[in-house]
């Protein structure tokens, strides 16, 4: 993978960037444009970015929806490179697992058994 990064805001990159596989646009603080404009390095730009800066995400909503909707958070696992929920118990592939109880309509749940005393001697 072959990365640029280009310090400027300029209608013609629109169209330069569309022609690219993949691009990402990060509106960074003006403290840390004036940095990277001034000694345009990896370093002043890795500095820029942990300045702090806006992220909009776009992820598949249908695997998020399914996943907040067991109870998860949604996420990515960097190790296999693909969508991973955050449950109470671990990361999940899709969903989090439904606890015995919820699981369990009404007319499936297992009766209480009342305990029987035995009678007195």
């Amino acid at each position: 993978m072959t990365g640029y990064f280009t310090a400027v805001s300029a209608s013609n990159l629109t169209s330069y960037l569309a022609s690219c596989k993949d691009s990402v646009e990060v509106p960074v603080r003006q403290s840390a444009l004036q940095k990277i404009s001034s000694t345009p390095t990896v370093t002043q730009l890795l500095g820029g970015l942990k300045e702090g800066f806006d992220l909009v995400w776009s992820a598949d909503d249908s695997l998020c929806e399914t996943c907040k909707a067991s109870g998860g958070q949604c996420g990515y696992n960097q190790t296999t490179a693909a969508f991973s929920c955050y449950c109470k118990d671990g990361p999940r592939e899709s969903s989090c697992p439904q606890s015995p109880t919820e699981a369990q309509s009404p007319t499936e749940a297992q009766p209480t058994k009342p305990k029987i005393c035995p009678p007195p001697n």
